[in-house]
């Protein structure tokens, strides 16, 4: 089993079924959105999956094939609150399925039409890593917040509002020596 050369026809022919678990560090640009964590717990992550292949037989087609697979990830991500910019875990799931057809022309024209499942080009050497990660990134949160912060930020006190500026300081300066 090598999830980044998948012969698509096999693996959907024989109705295969894999599962297993990624690295995060194997996901580079997923890696990359949980670099800016503070601490090393994006590092430790693993990214469960499972991946199901099978054959559909078109009734109004002569008994043409159809190469079918199904993708399900799930992933506790390492993320940064957007509100305290603390540590924050949020659980990342991913359903999808995909219909395999001979040509970009055929993916092209059919994923146009489908908001149910994606359409993607049939390989001997398909990339199932890549796909993985798509998906990932895709799924991520844009701004992730706690649903209640740990804390509330600090606001700044009268006392510091009441400081006074360092440039009207130097105006001042200025105004004097023209003078």
């Amino acid at each position: 089993m090598n999830p980044q050369q998948i012969d698509i026809g096999s693996f959907t022919q024989q109705g295969q079924h894999w599962q297993g678990n990624t690295a995060l560090s194997k996901l580079e640009r997923v890696m990359d959105e949980t670099r800016r964590q503070p601490s090393n717990m994006a590092l430790e992550t693993a990214i469960e999956w499972q991946l199901a292949g099978e054959t559909v037989v078109l009734a109004g087609n002569a008994g043409a094939r159809e190469a079918w697979v199904c993708l399900t990830a799930n992933w506790q991500a390492p993320l940064q609150c957007q509100r305290c910019l603390r540590d924050l875990t949020v659980p990342v799931a991913v359903k999808k399925r995909y219909r395999f057809v001979a040509t970009e022309a055929q993916a092209a024209e059919l994923d146009a039409d489908s908001d149910e499942f994606d359409v993607l080009v049939s390989s001997r050497q398909f990339d199932f890593e890549a796909l993985l990660e798509d998906e990932l990134l895709m799924a991520l949160p844009m701004a992730p917040r706690h649903e209640e912060c740990p804390s509330t930020p600090t606001v700044p006190t009268q006392a510091a509002l009441e400081k006074p500026n360092p440039f009207a300081a130097l105006a001042a300066l200025k105004t004097r020596s023209i003078q």
